[in-house]
């Protein structure tokens, strides 16, 4: 199925209109993908065996995980704060967009598990009856990997931190060190966060910046999406220095202010989630 990008970006307008496109389209991409087309079925019947009872995600949220998947939203790195914020706050993802979701080019392999947590049993239903019906294997790492939780995955952030700073023991200096993390995209503990601060402040005042022979802008994205907003104040403190010095650097507030936002909307509709459900009772 292909549709045009002014569809789908009508879909995440927020009005009724948009919000049944946006399901037509979800459920027709899911069916396509299972194999089979139940057009009368609702979502509970043709996911009748998925055990998962954590509400979806409300339509402010859904909404910024779309605009992501679509491919060419400029915030797309955010994927994995979004479904680990998701996660944290018992909410998953809306299953139509599990297809979606395994095929974004936004899902590297680092973060799979942190999808995986967002998706549930969902994903693994889905990729079940894709086995099923496809000679397919693109999608085997969801049955391979174990159900990740909301500890084991905070646990890896602190492992994976770990295993980065350890590298600053074995390279010759610290612009090496600093070169390494423009590839490193995964999310950050605080203490990555803090090390690399001291290494900045090393960098800007103990080293001309004509020695650094770094390109820049790769690491201040990767701090941008992947270290904790509480630290992003004292980073803008050295970008402000680097521009003084007239070092060609990326201004990172917009991506700090969307996580920001994101964090915003995220919050506000696990209450409004939290509020229903305890109306139900």
């Amino acid at each position: 199925m292909q549709y045009s990008d002014e569809i789908k970006r009508a879909c995440v307008r927020g009005n009724s209109d948009g919000k049944h496109l946006l399901q037509r389209i979800a459920i027709e991409s899911l069916q396509e993908v299972a194999g089979y087309t139940p057009p009368t079925l609702p979502d509970s019947v043709y996911l009748r065996h998925v055990t998962d009872e954590r509400p979806v995600t409300p339509s402010r949220s859904t909404s910024q995980l779309y605009r992501m998947l679509l491919g060419d939203f400029q915030f797309g790195r955010c994927l994995p704060e979004w479904c680990l914020l998701v996660a944290e706050r018992g909410m998953r993802i809306p299953s139509e967009l599990i297809p979606a979701m395994l095929n974004s080019r936004e899902l590297y392999v680092d973060w799979r598990d942190v999808a995986l947590l967002a998706m549930g049993s969902y994903a693994r239903w889905i990729v079940a009856h894709w086995r099923r019906t496809r000679d397919a294997t693109k999608w085997d790492w969801v049955m391979q990997t174990y159900p990740p939780t909301v500890e084991s995955i905070r646990k890896r952030i602190i492992i994976k931190s770990q295993e980065k700073m350890r590298e600053i023991e074995r390279t010759p200096n610290i612009s090496i060190f600093h070169a390494s993390l423009a590839n490193y995209q995964f999310l950050w503990s605080d203490e990555l966060s803090e090390i690399i601060l001291r290494h900045t402040d090393y960098l800007m005042n103990n080293i001309s910046s004509d020695r650094w022979r770094l390109d820049v802008d790769p690491i201040h994205i990767c701090f941008a999406y992947y270290a904790p907003l509480k630290y992003h104040e004292s980073y803008n403190t050295y970008l402000e220095q680097m521009r003084e010095m007239h070092i060609n650097v990326l201004d990172i507030s917009e991506i700090t202010r969307y996580r920001q936002k994101l964090h915003h909307i995220i919050t506000a509709d696990a209450k409004q989630v939290k509020h229903i459900v305890g109306e139900g009772r």
